[in-house]
This record gives structure tokens, C-alpha cells and sequence, in this order.
């Protein structure tokens, strides 16, 4: 008995070796596929470009909360929703003036015409603007 319990704690902790690379123990198991989905690997990414090449005292502007949560830097929402439209995104960008703007893709390209930018990043998800002052 005492060999096989030995046995079994030797194989727990060889699993648990193997697993750890595919399950993140702070999420869980629950959160493993929403995780490693196109969009997370892809958000994972464009915070790690702008962790790299980026200072910390920039304002980014993002049309979700979660994508700028991630860059650890001072951030604003863009206007949500139905009043996300070109009129309230120029007045919106002449109050708070960010440096930048994390972007999805599907993000209405028409109103970012009249704000003066560079695309400085971009995946399949996300593209990160450059406002030119």
C-alpha cells in the first residue's frame, strides 16, 4: 500500500508537469478555451508590443475596456455604443486628445478619417493608431 500511494502521488505530480503548459492555473480550466480563442492570443500580443515600445505616461483610447485594461497604461472608453458615430468621435477626440487608439477591426474605419493618424501595430484582431499632433 505504501508503494502504490507513492506511485500515485509520483504520477499526480508528473501530470501536473505535463498540464501545466496547456492550463492556466489562475483562470482554471473553465477559462483554457476562451483564453487560447484568436481574439486573447491576439489581445496578449498587441499588449506586449506596447509594453515594449511604448512609455508608460501615453493616453490610449480603446473601444473596449478589457483591451486596454491589459496595456498598463492610463486609458479611456471611445463613446460606447449607439453613439459611437464620426460626429461624437471628432468631439470626443478634441476633449480628451489621446495619444493612441487600440482598435478592433471591425472598429468603423470612416470616422478615424478625420483624426489625423498612423497605423503603428496591427494583427488579425487589433490595430493600434498613432494620433499625429
Amino acid at each position: 500500500p505504501k508503494g502504490k500511494w507513492l506511485l500515485g502521488v509520483l504520477l499526480l505530480v508528473l501530470l501536473s508537469l505535463l498540464i501545466k503548459d496547456y492550463v492556466n492555473y489562475d483562470t482554471g480550466l473553465a477559462m483554457f478555451f476562451r483564453s487560447n480563442s484568436r481574439y486573447y492570443v491576439d489581445l496578449h500580443q498587441v499588449a506586449r508590443w506596447v509594453d515594449k515600445n511604448l512609455p508608460k505616461q501615453v493616453l490610449i483610447a480603446s473601444d473596449d475596456d478589457q483591451q486596454s485594461y491589459l496595456q498598463h497604461r492610463p486609458f479611456i472608453s471611445l463613446p460606447p455604443g449607439r453613439s459611437f458615430n464620426c460626429k461624437n468621435l471628432a468631439g470626443w477626440a478634441r476633449i480628451y486628445d489621446p495619444d493612441y487608439y487600440l482598435l478592433t477591426k471591425d472598429a468603423k474605419d470612416q470616422c478615424f478619417v478625420s483624426i489625423p493618424h498612423v497605423v503603428i501595430f496591427s494583427n488579425k484582431t487589433f490595430r493600434l493608431l498613432k494620433a499625429i499632433k
